[in-house]
């Protein structure tokens, strides 16, 4: 079994919520693993790539039936759309972005900068 760390700006309840739920779905349904990768997987053929949009995860998750219903349809809604209106909300991006964008600023309610914020 392979579990790989999720990243640090993740919920860590439902980070396990989620893993709890696709192994139990992958016990009940007798889910075969694929073969075993070296290396880096991304970009290689057979292989499904995960989301690297905010918008492409929330369709993802609207389309996986058996995570919602393991979240709960109700939490699973407010989740979608609480992030929906996040993304409406946020500025457009390009990938080579690396700085946090301001409107993450502006939500905790300080012009200071994440790292100063967490310093402070």
């Amino acid at each position: 079994m392979e579990n790989r760390l999720p990243g640090g700006g993740s919920n860590p309840y439902l980070v396990m919520a989620g893993v709890l739920a696709a192994g139990l779905d992958g016990v009940r349904s007798h889910t075969e693993p694929p073969e075993a990768v070296e290396g880096i997987a991304y970009g290689l053929p057979d292989v499904t790539n995960l989301p690297q949009r905010l918008e492409q995860s929330l369709d993802a998750f609207e389309a996986d039936n058996t995570l919602r219903a393991a979240l709960g349809e109700e939490f699973s809604k407010l989740f979608t759309a609480v992030k929906r209106h996040e993304v409406q909300k946020a500025p457009p991006q390009s990938p080579s972005t690396i700085s946090p964008p301001s409107w993450k600023r502006l939500r905790i309610g300080s012009e200071r900068s994440i790292s100063s914020f967490c310093e402070g």
